[in-house]
């Protein structure tokens, strides 16, 4: 079964670093469902007014997770 965006970031819950810390505030936000793909996060994410520095993790962290399948 091929994983989720959001599941993949979640995947960095324990790191001391800006993705585990993403990830701690994705788990915390009962709103984001473990389903969404990167279109649905990032539209979430806009919606709510994330900052900056979280945008650009998440730009990051798609590349990162799309990077395997090239």
């Amino acid at each position: 079964m091929k994983t989720t965006f959001v599941r993949f970031v979640l995947k960095y819950k324990n790191e001391d670093s800006p993705y585990g810390d993403l990830a701690r505030d994705m788990l915390e936000d009962k709103k984001i469902k473990r389903t969404w793909g990167y279109k649905t996060t990032k539209k979430y994410l806009i919606s709510v007014n994330a900052c900056d520095r979280v945008m650009d993790l998440l730009e990051v962290l798609i590349n990162v997770f799309i990077l395997p399948s090239k």
